[in-house]
């Protein structure tokens, strides 16, 4: 979008349909991120609870050293698992940031622009709409 005063409606428009999409696409992966984290949990306890189960069972060597490598794969894969969630949840906060920086711009000069351009009330009202759906802050 261009600077202050010189920006246009069609600008304010474009801004915030890819702002809101943005925030479509961040609320969508957060929610993948959460459901994968507690899913990589729920895996890794039922493995820990099979490998206790195999140690129990089968108390010599073998069935102690089988528990051992399921329960230490078991966490491996935990630790590979939440490493890319805390990724996934990195890069949404970056996306989070611009769009902010984005739609806070909006928030600045849309008043200067609808008055330039003659907005009707309504027209002034679904922009502040749109505006008052995103955060002032990113997360």
């Amino acid at each position: 979008m261009s600077g202050g005063p010189r920006a246009t409606g069609a600008e304010i428009e474009r801004a915030l349909a890819e702002a809101e999409a943005v925030l479509a696409e961040t609320t969508r992966r957060r929610t993948r991120l959460s459901v994968a984290a507690s899913l990589l949990c729920l895996g890794t306890a039922v493995v820990l609870l099979a490998a206790v189960a195999i140690a129990v069972r089968l108390p010599h060597a073998a069935g102690i050293a089988i528990a051992l490598l399921a329960a230490g794969g078991a966490l491996a894969g935990l630790s590979t698992g939440l490493r890319r969630v805390a990724a996934g949840r990195r890069e949404i906060r970056e996306r989070e940031r611009a769009m902010v920086t984005a739609v806070n711009y909006v928030r600045e000069v849309y008043p200067l622009v609808a008055a330039r351009e003659s907005w009707t009330g309504p027209d002034r009202e679904a922009v502040r709409a749109r505006v008052a759906r995103f955060p002032i802050a990113a997360r």
